[in-house]
């Protein structure tokens, strides 16, 4: 009788102490569960945000056979065929939103613009330009692998000035290689949008808008316009390109001929009063 009332106060005794795992060879308690993941980002794009291709074309300008001229051509420059920091990079995708307010457009126009010529001085030609409504955004979403977005950037226009903005960052999920834009502001590319030298592919884009694509109708009517080939990009070339002096050496001329000789004559005058020269 004592010896399973021991028993079983003994079970008791081991069934209190590994449930408050203080008993000898008592289990450890499991660990807590790690934290959900964050939730992956999702853009928040104005109403009306339609997505578009980023352009490939840009513009060359000149006169030929006294017309004005614009041909259309790929553009090769690096530096414009991927978004600020990416250039020559992989395992990046960029998603592009274009916002006009009230369903306005961008306006467009054929006039002169300043262009750098072969002397290094800024000249007049007819190009193809645009500019934005006040109200207009865009939105360029970068993602790396496994679709995890990494930068979020936007540009609004607002008063005739735009605003440049990084709406959201995630280092850790940046491809390999990408520093941001290191302090970089991004007029200092965007503002080139449009300009360029004669007779070589400008800069793509216009009004600081370097992706959206051109609407080349605006041409017709006033200047001609072609389609070209790509034009090969070299970095080496374009460094080596110099203004030409706008001082040329004068050219060397052949010396003077000779004077006509003189020979005095006897005179016929008192001695001491000289003489007169007369040619021979």
């Amino acid at each position: 009788m004592h010896h399973h009332e021991n028993d079983a106060g003994a079970a008791l005794a081991l069934a209190l102490a590994l449930a408050l795992g203080t008993g000898k060879g008592a289990a450890a308690a499991p660990p807590p569960p790690p934290p959900p993941p964050p939730p992956l980002y999702s853009p928040a794009l104005p109403p009306g945000a339609r997505e578009y291709k980023a352009e490939r074309l840009t513009q060359a300008i000149y006169v030929l056979n006294d017309r004005h001229t614009i041909e259309r051509l790929p553009t090769t420059d690096p530096r414009w065929l991927a978004p600020g920091g990416l250039e020559g990079l992989s395992g990046w995708t960029s998603r592009l939103y274009r916002t006009l307010p009230g369903g306005k457009k961008p306006a467009y126009a054929v006039k002169e613009i300043q262009v750098e010529n072969s002397f290094g001085h800024k000249q007049p030609n007819r190009a193809l330009t645009r500019s934005y409504p006040d109200g207009t955004r865009f939105d360029e979403v970068l993602s790396g692998k496994g679709g995890k977005v990494f930068e979020h950037r936007m540009r609004r226009k607002e008063g005739g000035k735009w605003e440049s903005r990084t709406l959201y960052s995630d280092r850790l999920a940046r491809p390999e290689g990408y520093k941001g834009l290191e302090g970089k502001a991004c007029a200092s590319c965007h503002n080139e949008a449009g300009t360029g030298k004669y007779d070589d592919g400008l800069v793509p884009g216009g009004d600081t808008v370097l992706s959206d694509p051109m609407d080349w109708s605006a041409v017709a009517g006033h200047a001609d316009l072609i389609d070209g080939k790509a034009r090969p990009f070299s970095k080496e070339k374009k460094e080596a390109r110099k203004p030409l002096p706008l001082l040329l050496p004068a050219p060397a001329f052949p010396p003077p001929p000779p004077a006509p000789f003189f020979r005095p004559a006897p005179s016929f005058m008192a001695p001491g009063r000289g003489f007169r020269a007369c040619p021979t």
